[in-house]
């Protein structure tokens, strides 16, 4: 296994929750209060909130 990429969160975005990824995207659930879910894209690897 090979890491492409690396996401670096905001201070307090300290835990994923939950992934799931479709054909474009993977989503990403935060241990955030409120709850925050990112969608990082597959082939630009760039996340977007």
């Amino acid at each position: 296994m090979t890491t492409l990429a690396t996401w670096t969160g905001e201070a307090g975005e300290i835990g994923c929750r939950a992934l799931t990824q479709d054909a474009d995207y993977v989503y990403a659930g935060l241990n955030t209060m409120p709850a925050k879910v990112i969608k990082i894209d597959n082939r630009l690897r760039v996340p977007q909130f």
